[in-house]
């Protein structure tokens, strides 16, 4: 019993960092929803999602102090309910000031649930097989969502994705919550390794700013080359299964000896995919460059997150992880400047190699 316990632990907060994490995952479709909702272009609204992926950040601050100090209990269900009851409230509200305080205060709850399963996730027999199969999950999901969502949208209206977001949320109550797992410092880091430990989670954090970046603009491309919303979800639906094959490759290639040379192979590739992306007005090449993109960026992340943990030799950096990467994913989507998007994304997929390449050793050798 105790095995097959060991073999799901994954999955409780696999579903619930899956659902928590929502509107990261529909990123493009909740862009294309929220231009309708206020009759505004997405781009302008962009910062809409910055303030509520920032609340993810927001929340990995909360939990750390809240884990230090013991002043305050943060309850894994009152942030899930409290989720879905700001859901619910979004989809009924056209006040713009006021929607943005409702989202803000959602991606605090999110982020909290997101925080929590990572910890979870963290505490597991073997915490690289629950995270890639977390991860797993979680991309199945999102395809889930970009399918389902163009046809719920434009049958129903926009309030349809808020209530359905609000309804899967209600339903992780009724998984058990997690306890409670001891507050490990950072201070403990040996000395040695904080400079290349802070390079790496700039890097992660980096990594993350171009990709949420990009992630961003998929509705403007798609709007300007005349795809509807359905397509468009079938297309980052597909974009998605793809992804699944970068995470694989990558567990495939984390102990090769060519690994330096693989990564930086990746980024020119995603630097071309850019290029491409940025620079087409046709569908087939769109539906491609979406689909590497994704593939690309699942490769190149857990790579990174690998080559941070080499450098956390105590164990304690890598939680801050969490907080790099919702931080570089709220701060992409309203870091770009219109008519200057693929340069700062290139610049930024440079500045990536150089902060993570430190931590890259040129052979590593092959795992027997």
């Amino acid at each position: 019993m105790e095995d097959t316990d060991n073999n799901i632990s994954w999955l409780r907060p696999g579903i619930k960092m899956s659902v928590a994490s929502s509107i990261f995952l529909i990123l493009p479709t909740y862009l294309q929803t929220l231009a309708h909702q206020f009759n505004a272009s997405a781009f302008d609204l962009g910062y809409l999602a910055t303030v509520e992926i920032m609340g993810f950040a927001l929340a990995s601050l909360v939990s750390f102090i809240a884990a230090k100090t013991k002043l305050i209990k943060i309850r894994e269900e009152v942030a899930i309910l409290t989720l879905a009851v700001l859901h619910v409230a979004s989809a009924y509200c056209d006040n713009l000031s006021i929607f943005l305080t409702l989202r803000v205060f959602a991606g605090i709850s999110a982020g909290i649930v997101i925080v929590r399963s990572f910890e979870v996730l963290s505490k597991t027999p073997v915490p690289d097989a629950a995270f890639g199969k977390a991860i797993a999950l979680q991309m199945l999901y999102s395809a889930s969502l970009f399918l389902l969502l163009p046809c719920l949208t434009n049958t129903f209206g926009v309030e349809s994705l808020y209530l359905l977001l609000g309804t899967l949320s209600a339903t992780l109550l009724l998984l058990p919550m997690e306890l409670d797992t001891p507050f490990q410092p950072m201070d403990t880091i040996a000395s040695s390794n904080k400079t290349l430990l802070i390079a790496g989670l700039s890097a992660i954090f980096m990594i993350m700013l171009t990709h949420a970046g990009a992630w961003s603009q998929l509705s403007l491309i798609a709007t300007s080359l005349d795809i509807n919303n359905q397509a468009q979800g079938n297309i980052l639906a597909f974009g998605t299964i793809c992804s699944l094959f970068g995470a694989l490759l990558a567990s495939l290639v984390a102990t090769h000896h060519f690994k330096r040379q693989f990564i930086f192979i990746a980024a020119a590739a995603q630097a071309l995919t850019f290029l491409q992306l940025f620079n087409t007005n046709n569908l087939v090449i769109y539906i491609i460059c979406v689909s590497l993109f994704m593939l690309l960026w699942n490769f190149l992340l857990p790579l990174f997150m690998g080559a941070v943990s080499g450098e956390d030799t105590d164990g304690g950096g890598i939680r801050f992880a969490v907080a790099a990467q919702t931080i570089g994913a709220a701060m992409g989507p309203s870091i770009l400047l219109k008519g200057w998007v693929l340069l700062e994304l290139l610049i930024f997929l440079t500045l990536t190699l150089i902060l993570i390449s430190p931590l890259l050793p040129p052979k590593i050798g092959f795992t027997k």
